[in-house]
């Protein structure tokens, strides 16, 4: 079985490099309507992706780009804004010279960056850091380097003391340098030794690990957990403000957090956890957020200025995540295992759900804690957003071709910690699914128990039933919600006892009536959308006498859920 060697992490996608080669990803199959995952190149040694596209390298020493080409990115002279669909190779520098030889590919919103096996830098595409005069580079071209430097690890990227950022470089002495807006010639930070490994976070911090310990400098010290006023624009011993128990193996940053695992296997994060992307089991409470499910780009908005331990009692090898927008991190432990955990948008987890709504609703999937993913094997599992009252949830995505391939949102790790996940069942309403059924909204779940039900005038209770004068039982459980719904003796289920179906309130296979979708022609909801009245339901809003405990539902998939109300 092939295993997961490498998870290149961008905003719009995610690679996954195997041990035999492969690179795989999340693609569009057209004959059956639906997204897979896939090989997306063989003889794949390397792989990156910024904000639109990226790059893979083969096993010849050539790079290949794909995606979007506004700013050159396909190194081939246009920058036309196509996009290319699938790796497209590089063959030629900026002089015409044979673009090979190539042993290490970066990606940075929308500039690529190469390694030769020479240790030469090369750069083609935007130009964020007026290198070159604010111009876009259409072909590779080589970058100055230190005299006697040879790149051992680079990190686009960091803090600018101007606003706009630069790029990291470790060589393979152990020195440092960065490269500052402007100026295409770095600039050795000052170190008390040399360093085994850098990181940033985005435009915050930067860090470097010397002697096991971790250095930072950067313009927001909140971001390296410094909330003493102390000075960061020179690099600050961190060990003791960080309470570092163990020398640091790995560091690794992306636009709000930096984790690093120590030399136990013990993992640590910090920074701004409003996407749970710190991974300690808590998020934004997106419910009571000013724009549900959807981040504003704010700053210090569930700050972590302290390490914590994550997932005690689990040991980790290796952590994968990135600065282009990337709101989520990778790990693996010493067993294999790949976790994930943070903004699920456009697939990025590898948990298969997809939220056709991310663009509105970014964070309806994010996963607040490391969560076992299996992304090679996992189906995925469509997801559509509903809106009742300014308040989106999910229900099954309406596509044929999709049938029995549905999971609720509570699958894959969506409820985990606490209650501001993106789970429907977590508003604290007792409006079914919190309220998002039926088309008429009022109408939705209510009217839990029609008319002709065992309970309603004509019911098995008698024309004013047991349960009230009107004999009705009301609706959802106060008799609120317009209790119209003529479902039987709960208004759900079959609707046997229902003559007209409560405004279509089946949804999902003729159970919950999400958007009427298809309670119109559920399985005994026939002509939903004229029930609203019923038989006799329209009686039903005096019961408030009577009370529905539990209500449970079961999906075309086979898997049912429970729901009370009271």
């Amino acid at each position: 079985m092939e295993k997961i060697i490498k998870v290149a992490c961008g905003e719009y996608g995610t690679f996954y490099l195997t041990d035999q080669n492969n690179c795989y990803s999340y693609y569009w199959d057209q004959p059956t309507q639906s997204t897979k995952m896939g090989v997306f190149q063989p003889n794949t040694i390397d792989a990156s992706y910024g904000l639109h596209g990226g790059m893979t390298l083969d096993t010849s020493g050539n790079v290949y780009a794909f995606g979007d080409n506004t700013y050159g990115q396909a190194g081939n002279g246009t920058s036309n804004g196509t996009v290319l669909p699938s790796p497209t190779k590089i063959t030629t520098d900026i002089k015409g010279n044979p673009f090979t030889n190539i042993a290490k590919i970066y990606t940075w919103f929308g500039t690529n960056f190469a390694i030769k096996t020479d240790g030469t830098l090369w750069i083609w595409g935007q130009d964020p850091l007026n290198f070159f005069n604010g111009s876009n580079t259409l072909y590779p071209t080589q970058m100055p380097l230190p005299a006697g430097a040879t790149i051992s690890k680079f990190v686009p990227q960091v803090p600018g003391w101007d606003g706009v950022g630069g790029m990291l470089m470790l060589d393979t002495r152990g020195n440092v340098w960065e490269w500052r807006s402007g100026s295409v010639n770095a600039v050795q930070v000052s170190l008390p030794g040399p360093a085994t490994d850098i990181a940033a976070v985005n435009q915050k911090a930067s860090f470097a690990i010397i002697g096991g310990y971790p250095y930072g400098w950067g313009t927001e010290p909140l971001y390296m957990c410094v909330t003493n006023g102390l000075s960061t624009k020179t690099p600050v011993a961190l060990k003791d403000i960080w309470g570092v128990v163990a020398p640091i193996a790995q560091i690794a940053g992306n636009c709000n957090t930096c984790h690093f695992i120590d030399v136990n296997g013990d993992m640590w994060g910090f920074g701004d956890n409003a996407m749970g992307e710190v991974g300690i089991g808590t998020e934004i409470n997106w419910l009571t957020y000013h724009a549900p499910y959807a981040w504003d780009w704010g700053k210090y908005e569930l700050m972590v200025e302290s390490i914590q331990h994550i997932s005690p009692g689990i040991k980790f090898s290796k952590i994968w995540t990135d600065n282009s927008y990337v709101f989520y991190v990778y790990a693996q432990d010493t067993n294999g295992n790949i976790y994930s955990w943070g903004r699920n948008k456009a697939l990025s987890l590898g948990n298969g759900l997809i939220n056709y709504q991310d663009s509105i609703y970014p964070n309806m999937l994010d996963v607040t804690s490391p969560t076992i993913v299996t992304p090679l094997t996992t189906p995925t599992k469509i997801l559509n957003v509903v809106v009742n009252n300014g308040i989106p949830s999910f229900t099954n995505y309406p596509n044929p071709t999709q049938s029995g391939t549905q999971s609720s949102p509570t699958q894959s790790g969506t409820t985990q910690s606490g209650t501001t996940q993106s789970s429907p069942t977590q508003s604290g309403t007792t409006q079914s699914i919190s309220g998002y059924q039926g088309p008429q909204g009022n109408q939705g779940i209510s009217g839990l128990a029609g008319t002709q039900g065992k309970s309603g005038p004509q019911g098995a209770t008698g024309s004013q039933g047991k349960l009230g004068p009107q004999g009705a039982i009301g609706i959802g459980s106060q008799g609120r919600q317009g209790a119209v719904g003529v479902q039987g003796s709960s208004g759900f289920g079959s609707g046997s006892q229902g003559v007209q179906g409560s405004q279509g309130p089946i949804g999902i296979s003729g159970q919950i009536g999400i958007q009427g979708f298809q309670g119109l022609q559920g399985s005994s909801g026939l002509a939903g959308v004229q029930g609203p009245i019923g038989q006799n339901g329209v009686q039903g809003l005096q019961g408030p006498s009577v009370k529905i405990s539990t209500i449970t539902i079961q999906y075309s998939d086979g898997s049912t859920q429970s729901f009370t109300s009271n």
